[in-house]
């Protein structure tokens, strides 16, 4: 038996000794060729289906994450800069409580004009390569510029109807006011044009008029301007606070939380005001 043991294996080839890994194996009546296909087909799939997930993906990612501005320069609120599709309606027949001259109006205003100064940090400051006024209570003195964009509209508001709001002027103001207003609205045109909207507007016909209607109403990228809010509630600065700003020379900047007169006469008239105690320095 050994014999014939040995004559067997004799008759085995040096190939037919060798592990088939091939899935030819698997698949006996297969040709070569029709195996390769097959793995080219497997392969496809999987290739396809990698696309449409990552179709999907993209898809899902563009709806759910805001939209952003480039990143050119160091903003402080990058993160709260979030964008979404606001329909924006601005015929004179579609009033909000910012239109008008009433003390409705006048809150409403107030109210926007609340987060216009917020708390800068050492880092904020040095990625900015920019220095400010240091805070009584720390950090140092920010404005966001649209704020002082909306301060520029309420000037022009003011001006608009001195008999209301006169008032709020003092002498000087009065007579620096168109000065004041011409710089106020170029400063709102330079906005204006920075930003440029370029959502279209559209036409419609009317039979009161040979010249067509402009459409107002019209979808825009916008800002979502709770989240702003929010932001700058968590940073947010009264000017006015006890000790919060300090001249280094003048002292006290808004004494008892009000800002006085004889600031148009520096430094003739503009007596040194002392800090609070609790504000001065122990030396």
């Amino acid at each position: 038996m050994d014999c014939k043991g040995h004559e067997a294996e004799g008759l085995l080839k040096d190939e037919d000794l060798e592990i088939n890994t091939s899935d030819d194996s698997e698949c006996p009546n297969c040709s070569p060729r029709s195996s390769k296909r097959l793995t080219l087909r497997i392969i496809m799939i999987h290739i396809s289906v990698a696309a449409l997930y990552l179709i999907v993906i993209t898809a899902w990612l563009k709806a759910t994450l805001p939209a952003r501005l480039p990143n050119l320069i160091y903003v402080p609120a990058r993160d709260a800069l979030q964008y979404q599709v606001t329909e924006m309606y601005t015929r004179e027949d579609n009033p909000n409580p910012f239109m008008g001259m009433t003390d409705a109006s006048d809150e409403a205003w107030h109210s926007l004009m609340e987060h216009t100064n917020f708390r800068l940090t050492d880092e904020n400051l040095q990625r900015l390569n920019r220095t400010s006024v240091a805070l009584g209570s720390g950090g140092y003195l920010g404005m966001p510029t649209v704020f002082h964009e909306l301060h520029c509209l309420k000037m022009i508001r003011w001006s608009s109807n001195l008999t209301r709001y006169g008032h709020w002027f003092g002498v000087r103001d009065h007579e620096e006011l168109q000065t004041h207003v011409d710089h106020c609205m170029d400063v709102v045109r330079q906005s204006i044009m920075c930003r440029a909207d370029m959502s279209p507007m559209t036409f419609y016909w009317t039979l009161k008029s040979r010249v067509p209607e402009t459409d107002f109403a019209a979808d825009h990228e916008c800002v979502d301007w709770t989240k702003v809010e929010q932001w700058l509630e968590e940073r947010r600065v009264d000017i006015y606070g006890e000790g919060e700003l300090n001249h280094p020379v003048y002292g006290a900047s808004y004494p008892n939380g009000h800002r006085l007169i004889e600031d148009w006469d520096v430094p003739k008239k503009l007596p040194f005001v002392p800090l609070p105690t609790s504000q001065r320095l122990k030396v």
